[in-house]
C-alpha cells in the first residue's frame, strides 16, 4: 500500500520527514514509508506549530486549513 503524503525532507534538524499536512485521520496506519522508534508522526506534522504561529488572537481563529491540504484515510474492511 502506497500513498502521497506531502513531506518536507530537506532539513538537518530532523531526522525524518516534516509533514506537510494535517495527520490527524491517518496517524495509526501504514501510510508512511518511515517510523521514529522515538516519536509518533503528530510530533513532526508541521500544522500542529502553524495552528499557534498563525492563531488570530482577537478572534481565535486558526487559518492552516487555507495553506494545507487535506489527507484522508479510510481502511478496508
Amino acid at each position: 500500500m502506497s500513498a502521497y503524503i506531502p513531506q518536507v525532507s530537506e532539513t538537518s534538524n530532523f531526522a525524518y520527514p516534516l509533514l506537510a499536512c494535517n495527520i490527524d485521520t491517518i496517524e495509526d496506519s501504514d501510510m508512511f514509508e518511515w517510523k521514529d522508534p522515538h516519536r509518533n508522526y503528530s510530533y513532526y506534522d508541521m500544522t500542529k506549530n502553524l495552528d499557534e504561529l498563525l492563531k488570530d488572537d482577537s478572534e481565535g481563529v486558526e487559518r492552516t486549513t487555507d495553506l494545507f491540504s487535506r489527507v484522508a484515510y479510510w481502511p478496508h474492511d
